[in-house]
C-alpha cells in the first residue's frame, strides 16, 4: 500500500524546504520594496550645491538660464553663480536654482 505524499517524509524536510521557500520569497519582497524606496527618494532628493556643480534658475528674472556655482554659502542659503554671459557673478537663493547634474570640467 502506497502512502500519500504528505506522508512519505516524516522526519520534515520537506516542511523545512517550504518554510526555507517561504523565508526567501518574503525576504526578495522585502529587497524589491526597500529598492523602490531608495528609488523614489533619490529621484527626489535635491542634487549638492557646491562649486562647479551646474545648476538651472527656475524662478525670478533669471529663469531659464544655466550657470555654474562659484560658492555656496549655507548660512544665508543662497548660492553664488556664473553665467555664461559677460554681467558677473550673481548671488541667488537655493530656492530659486536646481541641479542639472552636471559639473564644471
Amino acid at each position: 500500500m502506497q502512502r500519500p505524499d504528505d506522508m512519505k517524509d516524516l522526519s520534515g524536510t520537506r516542511i523545512a524546504k517550504e518554510l526555507d521557500e517561504s523565508r526567501r520569497e518574503a525576504l526578495l519582497s522585502m529587497l524589491h520594496a526597500s529598492e523602490e524606496r531608495h528609488k523614489r527618494v533619490s529621484s527626489k532628493r535635491a542634487g549638492t550645491l557646491a562649486a562647479g556643480v551646474e545648476v538651472l534658475v527656475t524662478t525670478g528674472p533669471l529663469v531659464g538660464e544655466t550657470a555654474v556655482i562659484l560658492d555656496a554659502d549655507y548660512i544665508n542659503n543662497r548660492v553664488l553663480l556664473e553665467f555664461s554671459e559677460s554681467s558677473g557673478p550673481k548671488w541667488l537663493s537655493f530656492k530659486h536654482v536646481v541641479t542639472t547634474n552636471k559639473t564644471d570640467p
